[in-house]
This record gives C-alpha cells, structure tokens and sequence, in this order.
C-alpha cells in the first residue's frame, strides 16, 4: 500500500526538479524564449499536484505564458519567476531552503515591530 505514495511522491520531485530546470534554462538564454520549453514548463506548472501549491503553479504558468506572447519583458519577470518556482518545489516538497529560508530569517519578528526604537517614530511629520 506504501508504493503507490512513495511512486506519487518520487514522480512529484521529478516535475518540481523539472519545473526548476525549465525555468532556470529560460533565464539562462532570455531574452530568447524556447517555445518547446515554455510549453513543457507551463504543462508542468499546470499539473502541479500537491493542492496546496495548485494557485502559485497555475499563477506562475499564466505569467510565463504572458512573457511567451511578449506582454512581459523576459529580462524583468524570468528572475522573480525563478525564485517563485524554487518556493513552489520547496513548498510542494515541503521543506523552505535557500532564499525562501533567508527571507523568513532575516523578516523581523512581531514582537520587534509593536516595541518603537528610538528614532523610529514620527512625530509632527518630520522623523525624530
């Protein structure tokens, strides 16, 4: 009975693997954008299985096929859509690495943002 999970999971590591691949491949050659492997990465995003990365999959093949038509410069949405699609395996796989990781380390904590430092108010528009 444990099979057809650890089958279901090792082919979901395959397409995040390469959906990371595909993504990386596009920046690394933009701005010219290879058809074939825009449309194996948004087939791929769109077949995402785990439910809970389903929106960011199929939100970031909609901006890739945007890029594709040429609505959106490649040189400013193919980084960011790296980093999305290294979120969405880490997320899918279920483990943040990597940049996802150092952003949450470095955000400050909740506590320090209801404590004022000084120096960090405003007081009568101007900063004291």
């Amino acid at each position: 009975m444990d099979e057809p999970e650890q089958t279901g999971r090792a082919d979901r590591g395959d397409t995040l693997d390469r959906i990371e691949a595909l993504i990386t491949e596009l920046v690394r050659t933009a701005p010219r954008l290879d058809p074939v492997v825009v449309a194996e990465l948004v087939e791929r995003l769109r077949s995402v299985g785990p439910l809970h990365a389903q929106p960011l999959a199929r939100a970031i093949a909609a901006v890739v096929a945007l890029v594709a038509e040429g609505r959106i410069d490649p040189g400013i949405a193919l980084p960011p859509l790296a980093m999305a699609c290294a979120t969405l395996a880490d997320g899918a796989r279920g483990a943040f690495t990597g940049p996802a990781n150092a952003a949450i380390d470095r955000s400050p904590s909740i506590e320090s943002a209801k404590s004022p430092r000084p120096g960090n108010f405003w007081r009568g528009g101007a900063r004291c």
